[in-house]
């Protein structure tokens, strides 16, 4: 089979699922709106709004600058288009599983990640990336159901190797409390470190994160400086995207 006919079946059978998917109208409010704005300044490499009533991308930022594709007319199926050949199949898969577990739920928590995936996207020329996929819901209809879903994308191909594809459900209230945040390479953030980096990634400078939790500015810079030596990033933006798109905070 060849790949673009392997392509449209599994796609096929996402958009099938996607229009069984009963939810309301839309409406966007300037608090959306407002939302929306803040997420698009966290350090990303691009991140699509999905409505689900329509099976239409409402918005894509970044794309165009971090991997060549235009953002004006991506749409779903230029998404899954770009998804390594041997990827498709399960990333599909978790997508579908995603939207099942959707249709069975109510209320779903705004803020806290459904879904971390982690596969390969090619850009424009033709290469492929590693990619980490965080995705959860912005937006729900009149009756809780989840009407559009937030993915930002982070691309970690300097700093993981592929082995297959990689995802984790987080179902709203089932997520446990801990004390100490382990990183996937096994590094322990003490509890100080965790709570600068959850600030740092809201986009907090070192002085307002100094105000925040009592601490001087020295404290701030030694504990960033640690984290960043800890988790062998390049510096502090490269620290909050790889905390975000691997759950540390």
């Amino acid at each position: 089979m060849s790949d673009q006919n392997f392509y449209g079946q599994h796609l096929a059978v996402l958009k099938r699922v996607l229009s069984d998917y009963q939810v309301g109208e839309v409406n966007w409010t300037e608090e959306d709106r407002f939302f929306i704005s803040k997420l698009e300044q966290l350090p990303f490499d691009f991140q699509i709004v999905q409505c689900l009533k329509g099976n239409e991308f409402k918005e894509v930022k970044g794309l165009e600058r971090s991997f060549g594709h235009r953002n004006l007319g991506f749409s779903l199926e230029s998404f899954y288009w770009n998804i390594h050949p041997e990827d498709i199949e399960d990333v599909i898969s978790t997508d579908i599983q995603l939207v099942n577990w959707l249709n069975n739920a109510r209320n779903g928590s705004i803020k806290r990640t459904l879904l971390t995936a982690q596969f390969r996207f090619s850009d424009k020329s033709g290469n492929y990336h590693l990619v980490n996929r965080n995705s959860f819901i912005i937006k729900q209809d009149e009756t809780g159901r989840a009407s559009c879903l937030y993915h930002f994308f982070v691309d970690v191909t300097e700093t993981e190797q592929f082995g297959r594809v990689k995802y984790r459900f987080q179902h709203p209230g089932k997520r446990q409390k801990v004390r100490r945040k382990q990183c996937n390479l096994g590094i322990d953030l003490t509890k100080r470190e965790s709570e600068i980096l959850r600030l740092i990634v809201k986009g907090m400078s070192s002085q307002e994160i100094s105000n925040k939790l009592f601490i001087s500015k020295e404290t701030v810079y030694r504990h960033r400086k640690n984290m960043i030596k800890k988790t062998n990033s390049k510096n502090t933006k490269s620290l909050a995207m790889r905390a975000i798109s691997e759950n540390w905070v």
